[in-house]
């Protein structure tokens, strides 16, 4: 029941991990004015990732404690999976640690709390 409800956060967090490990002589270099672009989207990805999980684990019965506290283990998780995600970027060819990237990330995973917190309260009326 548990990789039932989880299965999109699972399949997301695997192109993730596929697009920040993906070398770096694949990846364009965005031009200097870009460079926020470059952050919006690492933002996005890791609120999306923790839309997902935060439903997922919401809506799962196999672990009670997990689906009470949906919304810290979904945050905590998208967290610590983006600072191993920009630690092994440090072994990738043409890739690098970016703390930039890091807090775009951080500030992804806030916002995707919000986000959730908002479809829990005003969209999603579980039965």
């Amino acid at each position: 029941m548990f990789f039932r409800y989880n299965i999109y956060s699972l399949l997301w967090a695997f192109i993730v991990a596929f697009l920040m490990l993906t070398p770096g002589e694949y990846i364009p270099e965005p031009p200097l004015g870009k460079l926020i672009i470059d952050k919006l989207i690492h933002a996005s990805v890791f609120a999306v990732l923790v839309c997902l999980l935060h439903f997922g684990f919401y809506k799962q019965f196999a672990f009670l404690h997990i689906k009470k506290h949906a919304f810290l283990y979904s945050l905590l998780l998208a967290f610590f999976y983006s600072v191993i995600n920009e630690v092994l970027q440090k072994f990738v060819p043409g890739r690098h640690f970016d703390y930039l990237d890091l807090v775009a990330n951080t500030f992804g995973c806030l916002l995707g709390i919000v986000l959730s917190y908002l479809a829990t309260k005003y969209i999603y009326k579980p039965a």
